[in-house]
């Protein structure tokens, strides 16, 4: 896993820490109050502030009231493997316009490793909300839902995280909303062999782990429909063994659908009565182009570089001298060799120069992206 410190560098001292007023209990009602919201790695976040002068990044998760943390933002003396994290955040103030205070908070060892959050903000605790990506701003107590929205129903909860149903060219999956997830749409082996789903698309690519095994095949559907909105030429991942997320909600939904899909989507969140609503519109990034690796690479993670265990003897990192066995030590990308795995998904035509060790001898090389599906 990558370095938790060298992920999160540069992000913690994002905003200026807010002074912290005596603390009272914020009331889900008044006037709508607007947090900025930024885009880092492929991944949506806003400050949270403690009284301590610590500042971190935190994401958002739709569906639940409490947070989650990585233990050491509950507990500043937390020691990997020896102590947990606090179960509550006593104070914080959320993008310098919100106060809270005894907030619960789930410790979660290891689960933000090498993402460049440090946590996740429950946002139905602050509902009605308006998750609106084109002005990158979450409006808290939104009653109102904006002009031309349509209802997206709910079908229920996978532990305390919301599901939807969408359809997948003609295909009907249910999959648990995660914005903090940068990947579109993953979707789980079982689903995809009831609906026969393996060979069907045109194009289609395996990829494969930093052990050389195939992990997923990446497959481009003409399109799918949520709510009656429709996404087209999104690309979807239909997995050979089920990954960390998929696992850890218990084989319950089809899969998850992120942020790189749910960034099309404006989304209006209410949970009038304990029934949870949501509702959505296109956003600016409706007809963005699919998110993929571009490089045709897998890497390892070894205290801070990434050695390259598989690569695609036909795609552009191959062509531009990187070899299997390579170390990657250096690359200029936003934040370093940490974000290289993202910045490998931007645009075709994108150059990414990398530095690299092979056998004690450091070399640059230069990779121009290429779609591969």
């Amino acid at each position: 896993m990558i370095n938790r410190r060298t992920a999160l560098a540069g992000l913690t001292a994002a905003a200026a820490t807010p002074v912290l007023a005596a603390p009272t209990r914020r009331q889900n009602a008044g006037s709508p109050v607007e947090l900025p919201l930024k885009i880092t790695r492929g991944l949506p976040w806003t400050t949270v502030a403690l009284p301590d002068g610590r500042s971190f990044p935190f994401g958002l998760t739709t569906g639940q009231r409490k947070w989650g943390a990585h233990p050491s933002v509950t507990n500043p003396d937390y020691v990997p493997g020896k102590n947990s994290g606090g179960s509550q955040i006593e104070r914080a103030v959320i993008g310098g316009k919100i106060e809270d205070t005894a907030i619960p908070c789930e410790s979660v060892p290891g689960f933000f490793e090498g993402l460049p959050i440090a946590g996740l903000i429950g946002v139905i605790r602050y509902q009605p909300v308006l998750m609106d990506w084109d002005r990158q701003v979450l409006s808290i107590n939104t009653r109102a839902v904006p002009a031309g929205y349509r209802k997206l129903r709910m079908d229920g909860l996978v532990g305390t995280f919301a599901c939807i149903k969408l359809d997948i060219d003609g295909h009907t999956a249910r999959v648990w909303v995660a914005p903090f997830i940068p990947w579109g749409l993953h979707l789980s082996t079982g689903w995809v062999k009831r609906e026969g789903l393996w060979d069907k698309f045109a194009r289609r690519r395996n990829d494969y782990d930093g052990e050389g095994n195939i992990l997923h095949q990446s497959v481009i559907a003409e399109r799918i429909t949520v709510g009656g909105l429709t996404l087209d030429n999104a690309v979807v991942r239909l997995n050979a063994r089920e990954d960390r997320y998929l696992r850890h909600l218990g084989g319950s939904n089809d899969g998850v659908i992120g942020f790189d899909l749910l960034k099309r989507l404006n989304m209006h969140v209410d949970r009038p009565q304990d029934a949870l609503v949501f509702h959505v519109g296109y956003s600016g990034y409706r007809h963005d182009p699919y998110v993929d690796d571009r490089a045709g690479m897998a890497f390892t993670d070894y205290d801070g570089a990434l050695t390259v265990t598989w690569i695609d003897e036909t795609g552009p990192a191959f062509k531009a001298g990187v070899r299997r066995g390579d170390v990657v030590v250096a690359a200029d990308v936003e934040a370093g060799v940490a974000g290289l795995p993202y910045a490998l998904t931007r645009p075709a035509g994108t150059q990414v120069a990398l530095d690299i060790l092979r056998i004690q001898k450091r070399s640059r090389v230069v990779v121009t992206l290429e779609d591969r599906l």
